[in-house]
């Protein structure tokens, strides 16, 4: 599970790290001075990150899609998960590796005429998606089923010549698909690229599943500055959508508050009660 995974690196020195991402860069610094400040909390998954776990997870997809031959200038990923770990990861560690990211809640992808759609329009190189999903990937792409069950070189569709990897959540090995735990590296010798663009993030629309908007990785840092969230506020998710949690895990790293993903309404509203969180809501 992702959330026990061991931490194998130690804590960046900040001193001996160059980064071209203005988010690497502010969360490096944040983990230098707070290093066990607790910073995210899902309940589902037995969770509990502080900042210096976060940016560890993070830097770990970040270095894993480097190693799978993303540039930047490659193609980029579409996440399709629910509020988790995994899916702060993915959202913050693509900015690390200067990969692009189209984030929809994967609510939305059950109906694989969507997915195949959101394919097409955002012509991603790599699919990330819950083990849950595996099933509507299937439908969506059923040249999949022809590939390897233990993919050692990158996807060939006809349908969709961009994709070349897709990635799941779930435990089980899924034909065509690489385990998401399987592509994370924690190695302290791996590198992070340190002469690129930061990633940006589209956000999709969950109701027609169709492109929104487009954040600039200065734009993503405006709106978390802006954000109504205190030093060390406990902040309760008050939707269970991954659109909401991107934005909101990444304002409340940057600003040393921990974000609690429930399990359900019920989880929320003994939350708020017992232990004083504020409930808010996150909008791109």
């Amino acid at each position: 599970m992702l959330g026990k995974a061991l931490l194998r690196v130690g804590i960046n020195d900040r001193a001996q790290v160059r980064c071209f991402s203005q988010l690497h860069s502010a969360l490096l610094d944040r983990v230098a001075q707070f290093p066990a400040k607790d910073v995210l909390r899902v309940s589902s998954q037995g969770i509990r990150w502080n900042i210096a776990q976060l940016n560890q997870h993070s830097e770990a997809f970040a270095k894993g899609l480097v190693a799978l031959g993303f540039d930047g200038s490659t193609g980029g990923i579409l996440s399709a998960l629910k509020p988790s770990g995994e899916h702060v990861a993915v959202t913050i560690g693509s900015n690390y590796a200067g990969v692009d990211a189209a984030v929809v809640d994967s609510g939305e992808i059950k109906d694989a005429k969507i997915l195949k759609k959101l394919l097409s329009e955002t012509n991603c190189r790599g699919l990330i998606v819950s083990g849950a999903d595996v099933k509507t990937v299937y439908e969506a792409i059923p040249e999949l089923k022809q590939q390897p069950k233990v993919m050692t070189e990158t996807l060939s569709l006809s349908e969709f010549p961009s994709l070349k990897y897709v990635v799941q959540t779930g435990y089980e090995t899924q034909i065509g698909m690489h385990r998401f735990k399987d592509i994370m590296c924690y190695h302290s010798l791996v590198p992070l690229p340190v002469e690129k663009n930061a990633g940006s993030l589209t956000i999709i629309d969950a109701s027609n599943g169709t492109l929104k908007n487009t954040l600039t990785e200065a734009d993503l840092l405006a709106k978390s500055q802006e954000a109504p969230i205190s030093t060390d506020e406990k902040v309760v998710l008050a939707k269970d959508e991954a659109v909401a949690a991107t934005f909101a895990s990444v304002a409340c790293a940057l600003n040393l508050a921990k974000l609690v993903v429930p399990t359900q309404e019920k989880d929320t509203h003994d939350l708020e009660l017992e232990e004083g969180a504020n409930l808010k809501s996150f909008a791109i």
